[in-house]
């Protein structure tokens, strides 16, 4: 039976949640991600209390995702060149001594702004080397026909953590300071370092490593996604998408503080909001794509995210805003599992983790130009005129969507 043959009978290869691997990798990625965001709640009011300027607090979302565009591509290549395994031991170990470090130094009272951004960007170096990783992981793990879904369930479980961490991370910044906050990070890391030791993948599904140059690896990464227009459209599509999206995480904290007057509990209720949406989204998202149009989907979202961001821009009702949040979450999730699923399912075996990791330099390099962007603008034109002119410019999606239309393609598996 042919591989696409295999894909159209999803019923035979049962839902990944079902192999106990990937059952144990899920939950302790769910742990973790608590912990981290735990830390984003807690790095993000910290800096509100440090600065009153908005541009340092928007840097957070920079100092988080930048590492992503410097040494995603490297990464990529490092994940297929290297043992998956010890590579995400290494990752989660290095994230582990950063939050600690950070947690220790807050204690102490030692926290400016510039070090607080520099702990972030090591945090986000950590994440920027474990990305790609994990999600090549993935095939590893699950059957070839299962691996769409098991994307869906890794970001339904970001989205439950995104749920429920938000909440935590408020409630425990608000009793007891942004340190225990990073503590609890450092230690969530533990859960996933103890699922990834005791894992051993199987012979024959974990990818060989490879003697091939590093540097010839990242060139070879970067023509295949280059040639292959399937990929070329995604990245760019995800690229015009994040400059404007990343508005959303820039600025909430800065709209929660300075427009709605929230204090800590406050803010992480509004991330729970998001969290709450995206996990609805991701669970519905398989659903969705047997309905409608990949296209149509990415389609809505920018739909969504323009009345959104009007929303935070001249609306100071929290309920309102709440429920806005939520359906923005949903459309931020389905959006970005969509670009994803179209990468992965596309690419060659051998070079999947490369296509991924280009797919994150787009989709984190997005996210870092467009935060510090949005944040000097909101300094100078203030909150609600950035929002309103980051609406305009998310609104623009809708020609790229019309002009270059994402599609799924047959899984490669070459």
């Amino acid at each position: 039976m042919s591989l696409l043959e295999s894909a159209s009978k999803p019923a035979r290869a049962g839902h990944p949640l079902t192999n106990p691997t990937f059952r144990e990798l899920w939950l302790a990625n769910i742990v973790s991600n608590i912990g981290t965001w735990m830390q984003t709640v807690g790095g993000a009011w910290l800096m509100t209390t440090l600065t009153t300027d908005a541009l340092p607090v928007a840097l957070m979302q920079t100092a988080t995702t930048l590492p992503a565009f410097l040494i995603g591509l490297p990464a990529g290549s490092l994940a297929d060149r290297l043992d998956r395994r010890r590579l995400t031991l290494a990752t989660q170990a290095w994230m582990l001594v950063c939050a600690a470090v950070l947690g220790l130094l807050t204690l102490a009272g030692d926290v400016t702004p510039w070090l607080l951004l520099g702990m972030t960007f090591a945090l986000g170096l950590g994440n920027a080397l474990a990305a790609p990783v994990w999600a090549a992981i993935i095939p590893d793990v699950v059957d070839r026909p299962q691996v769409p879904t098991a994307i869906s369930m890794n970001s339904a479980g970001y989205n439950v953590a995104r749920a429920s961490g938000p909440a935590l991370g408020g409630f425990v910044v608000a009793a007891t300071g942004p340190a225990y906050a990073f503590l609890i990070n450092a230690a969530s890391f533990l859960a996933t370092l103890g699922v990834v030791f005791r894992w051993q993948p199987r012979v024959g599904r974990i990818a060989s490593t490879s003697t091939e140059p590093l540097t010839r690896m990242v060139l070879a990464g970067l023509q295949y996604v280059w040639e292959a227009q399937t990929q070329r459209v995604v990245l760019v599509r995800s690229m015009l998408w994040m400059l404007c999206a990343s508005a959303f995480w820039g600025l909430l904290p800065v709209v929660a503080r300075r427009e709605l007057r929230l204090d800590a509990t406050g803010y992480g209720l509004l991330v729970t909001c998001v969290g709450a949406g995206a996990v609805a989204g991701a669970f519905a998202l398989p659903w969705l794509r047997r309905h409608v149009a990949t296209n149509l989907l990415l389609m809505l979202a920018v739909v969504i995210f323009t009345l959104m961001y009007l929303v935070l821009a001249w609306v100071r009702s929290v309920p309102v805003v709440c429920v806005m949040l939520a359906i923005g979450g949903a459309a931020w999730t389905t959006s970005n599992q969509n670009f994803q699923i179209a990468v992965q399912m596309s690419a060659p075996r051998r070079l999947a983790a490369r296509a991924i990791a280009a797919y994150l330099l787009t989709f984190q390099g997005g996210q870092a130009i467009g935060a510090a962007f949005w944040g000097a603008t909101a300094d100078q034109v203030g909150d609600p005129i950035a929002l309103t002119l980051a609406a305009f410019g998310t609104s623009a999606g809708l020609l790229a969507a019309v002009k270059r239309v994402v599609e799924d393609q047959p899984i490669s598996a070459g």
